[in-house]
Formats: structure tokens, sequence, C-alpha cells
């Protein structure tokens, strides 16, 4: 049987490599930067192997445990991104997609592999699965719309200062990454809102309860992301507007995955009360 820690290990340095070629085909040499192409998924397809080996050897799903998380969210992230990029020219957003699923991996390999969610009776695991799984995912198509936004202005940026360099053309366009975006958003806004009914279940509490701790940050991008797509489906607002929620969006992402780090690190025990880990 294959280690699969290993196999995580070797996904990694797969995605980082694959975030240097992306570089290479954007910066110089378009030839080579193929490469860019095939090494992701040949990494996902090794992080696949890894991650529901893991599972099968710790009989959960992969995230209930955070270091677990993490390495469902790199392998969605890549897969996700990878599937786009054979119907759209976005090859310009490789390199943000798989230097963070690098990052997001070697944080992973880096934490206890033993802290792991106390279980629940049944039904009650059941929606904290589904409330973890679909804020997971919720998150990466939030993550993959923030790169999409920031990929927007930057070449919103060129054009205007008609700054034509092999950068600015090997940048997709405004419009597909406003429908991009768009799209992304709509999904994580969907997963969001099932994510947090679920995790209500879950905790077979009031609203009001999980209206503390990771749960408000989550609230909070949910709201950011409703105002999204008002502004954008209703009033019809694309670009510059848009695309600060989508940046705030993220960052309140960002907030709430910094709470469960300082959960993990024992500094806020109202978390432990809604979300139990042990060492």
């Amino acid at each position: 049987m294959p280690d699969n820690s290993l196999l995580i290990k070797l996904a990694a340095v797969l995605f980082g490599l694959a975030g240097v070629f992306y570089i290479w085909r954007v910066f110089v040499c378009e030839t080579i930067g193929r490469l860019a192409s095939s090494i992701p998924i040949i990494g996902s397809i090794i992080l696949c192997f890894g991650v529901v080996g893991r599972s099968i050897e710790m009989q959960q799903v992969p995230f209930t445990n955070l270091s677990g998380a993490l390495a469902f969210m790199a392998l969605a992230l890549a897969a996700i991104y990878l599937l786009m990029e054979q119907r759209r020219r976005i090859g310009a957003l490789g390199t943000f997609v798989f230097g963070m699923a690098t990052i997001v991996l070697l944080i992973s390999i880096f934490m206890p592999q033993q802290i792991n969610l106390i279980p629940l009776p049944a039904p009650a695991n059941l929606w904290g699965m589904i409330h973890f799984g679909a804020s997971l995912l919720a998150c990466v198509a939030f993550t993959l719309a923030f790169f999409a936004s920031i990929t927007y202005m930057l070449q919103e940026y060129m054009l205007k200062r008609k700054q034509i360099t092999r950068l600015q053309r090997h940048l997709p366009s405004l419009d597909m990454m406003d429908d991009l975006a768009y799209r992304m958003v709509t999904l994580g806004f969907l997963l969001l809102t099932v994510g947090i009914i679920a995790g209500v279940l879950w905790v077979q509490s009031t609203l009001r309860e999980i209206l503390i701790s990771k749960g408000i940050w989550f609230l909070i991008t949910w709201l950011v992301y409703a105002a999204y797509l008002h502004v954008r489906v209703v009033r019809g607002w694309q670009g510059k507007w848009s695309n600060r929620l989508l940046v705030l969006g993220f960052a309140c992402i960002f907030a709430g995955f910094v709470s469960i780090f300082v959960a993990y690190l024992g500094a806020d025990s109202t978390y432990f009360n809604l979300h139990r880990f042990e060492r």
C-alpha cells in the first residue's frame, strides 16, 4: 500500500513545479510552458489517491481533521481550475491557483494528523459532514472568483495605460474574467448557504448560537457575496465595484480560516464549544 503522506508531499512538489511553469508560460516561452498543463493533472491524480487513501486509512471523510480539510481544498481547487481550463483560455490564472494550492498543501503536510473532530451521534454527524464539505467547496469557488477579480483588475490597469506587453497578451479578456467570477460566486453562494443551514442543524441549536466564533465570519462572507450578486444581477454593476466586493469577500474567508487556526492554538474556547477538536 502506498504511503499516503508521501503521495500528498509529491503532489505539493508537482503543484509548485506547475506554478513555475505557468509563470514560465506567461513571461518566457510558450512551448516549454505547455508542461504547465500536464504536470498539475498528474499532481491532482496523485493527490486524489493520497486524500482518498488517507480517508480509507482513517475510516472517515477527508475533511474531519484540519490537515485533511486543507488537502481536500487543494485537490478541489486544482480539479475545478483544470476543468475550467479545458473550456476557457485562462492559463494565466494557473500561477495563482497552483501557488495557492502549494501553500495550502504545505500547511496541511506540517499539521499534526491526530487533530480529529469528535464524532457526534447520527444524524447530527451527517449534517456536520454536509456543513464542512459544502463550506469548504464554497471557499474554493470564492477563491477562484477572487483570482479572476485580481486578473480582471490587472488586465484593466494595463489596458488603461496601454501597456501592451507579453503579460497583457496572456491575460484573459475582461469579459471572460467577469463572467468566470460571477459563475464561481453563484456556485459558492449556493454551497455556502447549504453549509450554513447544515451547520445550524448540526449543532442542533438556534441561529443565535452559531453567530459566534467562526460562524460569524462565514455569515459576514455570505452577506458580502449576497451584496455582490445583488449589484451584479439586479443593478448590472461590473468591474471596479463588484471586484472590490470579491476582494472583501476573500478577506472574510481568510479571517474565517484565521479563526480556525486560533481555535487550534487554544486561544478561542468558544470555538471549541461548537467545533471541538482533540489533540
